[in-house]
């Protein structure tokens, strides 16, 4: 489970902020409402569109219903490796100003960039877009 907080802009904040140490924050159990422990770190890479960065991901414990959680800065998505701001030019110039990927391989060119990762995000975007004008779509009543 991830619970995103706004632990900072960007990464280099993040990293100045909480390179060293992790958040105090008295944080509450999403399932159960138990006050949570602090349960450690890992690293995790991230990418932007002009460096990565091997930032600390922070982990919280439940005592009550005995389960962990990682605390996400929010300028990442759960399980991406992109920041948001990269996911979110990509969507931009993709579906808003219709550019084709060659451009916004150039645009955003980078060692870091993996464009297939950035496809596989843009049809996902379409999708939940889909989905969610099929949902604000009155039902039709058939008699």
């Amino acid at each position: 489970m991830c619970i995103l907080l706004p632990l900072g802009q960007n990464v280099q904040t993040y990293l100045r902020k909480y390179g060293t140490c992790g958040p105090d924050l008295p944080l509450h159990c999403p399932g159960c409402g138990d006050r949570m422990r602090r349960h450690g770190r890992y690293w995790r890479w991230v990418f932007t569109a002009h460096q990565k960065a091997y930032i600390p991901i922070y982990r919280w414990w439940c005592p009550g219903c005995r389960k962990t959680c990682a605390i996400l800065p929010d300028f990442l998505k759960p399980y991406a490796r992109f920041i948001t701001l990269v996911r979110e030019a990509v969507v931009r110039g993709r579906v808003r100003r219709g550019l084709p990927w060659s451009t916004l391989a150039r645009r955003l060119s980078s060692p870091t960039v993996s464009w297939l990762s950035e496809k596989r995000g843009c049809r996902e975007t379409h999708a939940m877009k889909r989905e969610s004008l099929r949902e604000q779509e009155p039902r039709k009543r058939f008699a």
